[in-house]
């Protein structure tokens, strides 16, 4: 007990892992105050609306998502300052792996649910483009299963790969990952690296299948349903893609530079070191985040004026075709 002690009053004195502490905290702020403005303004926003009921879900759950990571990130890294700076008491900083489980656990169990959900839109996206009939047809289930397997998946996979024997083992540090499971979350990342790129060069080529059949596609049976699903496709595709390779771009880096470290090093050989390195490549997936959410309210803001100019202009061709109807009348 007493050398579990010593390790973690040198835990709560080391000043790199608290400005790290720090640093993670408010990295995650801006883009938790976006995500409170996308929530509390949801209403306001015809183009999200007007999309499908099962792309809509799809951003719900990817909300929650970040919601889970950004909040327990803020949460943990704030918890863990606390006790560090002002419960200044001898051997008050030792934590059962429980504990540390429920502060930490959720950051990394959302690194595989974002690459899962991103899965999931590329072929929501896949359906609705490329069998849009059999889209339609199926409607809201779709989503509603696609959503509730995605869950089952991502639960039963962490739960593996994070489990540990003990829960009531003591730490002198709260982390995610711990000594015995740290081999399969390493395992576990090397496996999410080519899944990411799959989906990646998926998305890809979607776009381009769907770019080059709407160029030499020409309706010969026109309806209102053939018209607002190629509208709807074009407004959620134009999200999908733009976002789909900046999160793809920076979870590449990320998961490349987390496998890279942990590949030559390891916790058991410099663990304060080991953490900080950690904690300051997890930034990446922060920063990733809040360029996705600017780029997702930037896209929508500029669709949104484009609807709006469009509906000015019709409206002025009526009014000026009511003006001369009138004036036509008048003469006649």
């Amino acid at each position: 007990m007493n050398r579990l002690c010593e390790e973690s009053e040198t835990y709560r004195n080391h000043i790199p892992l608290l400005i790290t502490e720090a640093i993670c905290a408010v990295a995650c702020m801006p883009a938790f105050a976006m995500l409170m403005y996308i929530f509390f303004t949801r209403k306001q926003r015809p183009i999200t609306s007007s999309m499908h009921f099962n792309f809509r879900l799809l951003l719900s759950n990817i909300w929650v998502v970040l919601m889970l990571q950004l909040g327990f990130t803020i949460f943990s890294n704030a918890y863990l300052l606390y006790f560090q700076i002002f419960d200044t008491e001898y051997c008050s900083n030792v934590f059962y792996t429980w504990q540390c489980s429920v502060l930490r656990w959720p950051l990394l169990w959302t690194v595989p649910a974002m690459i899962f959900i991103h899965g999931a839109a590329f072929v929501e996206r896949l359906m609705a483009t490329r069998k849009s009939r059999n889209y339609e047809h199926r409607g809201k289930r779709v989503a509603l299963v696609a959503m509730i397997v995605l869950w089952l998946i991502t639960i039963t996979i962490n739960s593996y790969v994070f489990s540990v024997p003990d829960m009531f083992e003591k730490l002198p540090y709260c982390l995610a990952t711990f000594q015995k499971n740290q081999l399969k979350i390493k395992k576990f990342l090397h496996l999410l690296l080519p899944l990411e790129l799959l989906i990646t060069f998926g998305d890809i080529c979607l776009w381009w299948v769907n770019r080059q059949t709407q160029k030499k596609t020409v309706y010969s049976d026109y309806s209102l349903s053939k018209s607002f699903q190629q509208s709807e496709n074009t407004i959620t595709s134009k999200l999908v893609l733009q976002i789909s390779l900046l999160h793809s771009g920076f979870y590449i880096i990320y998961l490349v530079s987390t496998s890279a470290y942990r590949a030559v090093s390891s916790y058991d050989e410099h663990p304060m070191t080991f953490i900080v390195v950690v904690m300051n490549i997890h930034n990446i997936v922060v920063l990733g985040l809040t360029v996705c959410i600017i780029v997702y309210l930037w896209s929508l803001r500029v669709m949104d004026d484009k609807r709006k100019i469009r509906e000015m202009n019709q409206g002025s061709k009526k009014n000026t075709e009511m003006y001369f109807m009138l004036l036509y009348t008048q003469l006649k």
